[in-house]
């Protein structure tokens, strides 16, 4: 077992090479993380939360059915950052976590994205990720990229 000095920081080498945190958990430490699960999918994207969206889903009811297979909405309105995204549409993205220009929370694919909209986080899976409609989806949020549940 390897052994530390109190206060020494473990080397970053150790942590991602022995896969205790990737390099992007690293970076986001201090990120919310956004979670949803449709049909056995899950998909995922973390931005930093000034917004207090973390909280908000931790107080809704975080399963339900849909029809839309393109969007979901996901909560009231939200004061809309006077500061520039610093996400940007790109092809290689399907999905985002965004805000539309009513304050609204969305998950959107990329083909409903709007100039409007206020792009919060690039949601990624590890696999191809549809939403399927008439099927439970769960949406979750976690604080530090540790789910706490």
């Amino acid at each position: 077992m390897l052994r530390w000095k109190k206060g020494t920081a473990v080397p970053s080498t150790f942590l991602f090479a022995k896969g205790i945190i990737t390099q992007e958990q690293a970076n986001c430490i201090f990120y919310t993380r956004v979670q949803i699960e449709n049909n056995g999918k899950i998909i995922s994207g973390a931005f930093k939360d000034n917004l207090g969206i973390r909280d908000l889903i931790k107080k809704r009811i975080s399963t339900f059915t849909r029809k839309n297979t393109t969007l979901i909405r996901i909560s009231n309105l939200f004061k809309i950052p006077k500061t520039e995204s610093t996400v940007k549409k790109m092809k290689s993205v399907e999905w985002y976590l965004c805000l539309d220009e009513n304050g609204v929370l969305v998950f959107k694919n990329h083909s409903k994205v709007e100039r409007k909209d206020y792009l919060l986080a690039e949601m990624k899976s590890k696999e191809e990720f549809s939403l399927t409609p008439d099927t439970y989806t769960s949406l979750t949020a976690f604080y530090n990229n540790v789910p706490d549940y």
